[in-house]
């Protein structure tokens, strides 16, 4: 059996993404009229998991990601 907690934090820049229709141009809209920038963010997270073994060496795996 295997248990351990981890921590990760996620990054992502709150920007304009050109990749999805409409929303470049809505973010466009928005900075002309008003002082919106764009902006990073970093949410920190702890998980716990645990890993068992069953009788035909197969890994049963619960907690974050999995069940």
């Amino acid at each position: 059996m295997i248990i351990g907690k981890a921590h990760c934090v996620w990054h992502d820049m709150i920007d304009a993404n050109r990749q999805y229709l409409g929303e470049g141009e809505l973010a466009d809209a928005i900075k002309k009229f008003s002082k919106a920038k764009d902006y990073k963010i970093s949410i920190p997270f702890d998980f716990y998991f645990e890993w068992k073994q069953d009788d035909n060496n197969e890994w049963e795996k619960q907690g974050y990601p999995w069940k």
